[in-house]
C-alpha cells in the first residue's frame, strides 16, 4: 500500500556543531588559533489543499576560523575572524506562493556559492569598554540584532525586523561588504554603537571572493544606543537610526518639492534605497513566475 507524500506547512532541522578548543590539536589552541563550523537545513511546504505546490529544501554551511592575535602575537586585545558561508536550496515562499518574504530564511540570498563573508579584525582598547571592528563583514549581526529573531525560520524576523531590509539602507546577511563599527560600553547596562558600512545593492550577486567596491552606491552609517537591564530581569532595549548617502527615490515629494500624490509630478531623488527595494521585489516575482513555469514544464 502506498501512502501520500506528507506535506507539512514548516519542517526545520538545525545541526550545529562546533570544536572546542579543549577538543582541538593543543598546540594549536594554546598559539590562539580555533576552528568552528555549522550546518542549518530548513524545509516548508503546503499543508491541505488551498495552498499549491512542493516543498523546498535549504541548506547552509559555515565555516570559521578565529585568531587571537594576543596569544599567537602579543598583541594585546586584537583578533581575526574569517568565515566561509555556502548557501544551497530554493524557499517555498518564493519559488511557489509567489510571498515577498521567504519561509526559508537561508535560501535564496546569494547562493550557489562560497562566499568570504567575514574577514575582520577586532581590536579591545580601554580595558574592553570599547572595541574596534572592521574588514569584509556585515551589517546584520552588529545593529538591530536579537537572540531571540531567529528562534523561527522565516526571514520576516530571522536576523532583523524586515522593515529595515526593505527600507534598502540595511545590508543583511549574509551580503558581505566593507565596513565596521565602534562599540562603546561604559558600563553593563549601556552599549552604544557607530558604523560605516559600503552600500551596495548588488553584494548577493556578485562572486563571493570579489573584494572590489565598484557598485558601491555610498555609505550607510547606522548608530544605535541600547539599555541592558540587570539583575532578576536582564533585557536589551535598543534604539537607532541609519543615514546612508545612496541616492534613492524620495517617499513623499518630487522634484521640485510638492507633494508627489497631489503633483502628479515623479517623485524627486534623495537618500536610500527605494529604487533597489523595487528592483528586489520584482525579481523576486519574477524569479517565482520563472520557478513554477519550470516546475509545469517538467510536469508535463
Amino acid at each position: 500500500m502506498l501512502l501520500p507524500p506528507i506535506r507539512p506547512l514548516v519542517a526545520t532541522a538545525l545541526l550545529v556543531s562546533t570544536v572546542p578548543a579543549a577538543a582541538q590539536d593543543v598546540p594549536l589552541a594554546e598559539r590562539g588559533l580555533s576552528f568552528s563550523g555549522g550546518f542549518t537545513a530548513q524545509a516548508s511546504g503546503p499543508i491541505g489543499s488551498d495552498f499549491r505546490g512542493d516543498a523546498d529544501y535549504a541548506h547552509e554551511l559555515r565555516f570559521d576560523i578565529d585568531l587571537d592575535l594576543e596569544t599567537a602575537f602579543g598583541w594585546p586585545g586584537a583578533a581575526l575572524n574569517l568565515r566561509l558561508n555556502y548557501r544551497a536550496g530554493q524557499d517555498y515562499g518564493l519559488t511557489e506562493a509567489g510571498t515577498t518574504v521567504q519561509t526559508q530564511e537561508i535560501a535564496g540570498a546569494a547562493e550557489p556559492d562560497v562566499r568570504l563573508l567575514f574577514f575582520t579584525l577586532s581590536q579591545d582598547l580601554a580595558g574592553g569598554t570599547v572595541n574596534l571592528l572592521g574588514g569584509r563583514t556585515v551589517m546584520s549581526g552588529q545593529f538591530a540584532a536579537s537572540p531571540v529573531y531567529c528562534d523561527f525560520q522565516t526571514l520576516s524576523l530571522c536576523g532583523q525586523p524586515v522593515g529595515l531590509i526593505l527600507g534598502g539602507a540595511f545590508q543583511p546577511y549574509p551580503g558581505q561588504v566593507w565596513g565596521g563599527r565602534v562599540k562603546w560600553t561604559p558600563t553593563p547596562w549601556l552599549d552604544l554603537r557607530l558604523g560605516a558600512y559600503q552600500r551596495d545593492p548588488g553584494a548577493f550577486a556578485v562572486d563571493g571572493f570579489d573584494l572590489s567596491a565598484e557598485d558601491q552606491t555610498g555609505v550607510a552609517y547606522p548608530l544605535e544606543i541600547a539599555y541592558v537591564p540587570q539583575g532578576n530581569l536582564p533585557g536589551r532595549y535598543a534604539f537607532g537610526a541609519i543615514y546612508d548617502t545612496s541616492d534613492r527615490t524620495d517617499l513623499a515629494f518630487d522634484a521640485v518639492g510638492g507633494l508627489a500624490r497631489l503633483t502628479g509630478q515623479p517623485r524627486g531623488c534623495a537618500g536610500t534605497g527605494g529604487s533597489t527595494t523595487r528592483s528586489s521585489i520584482r525579481w523576486s516575482g519574477a524569479r517565482a513566475r520563472a520557478a513554477r513555469t519550470a516546475r509545469s514544464s517538467s510536469a508535463v
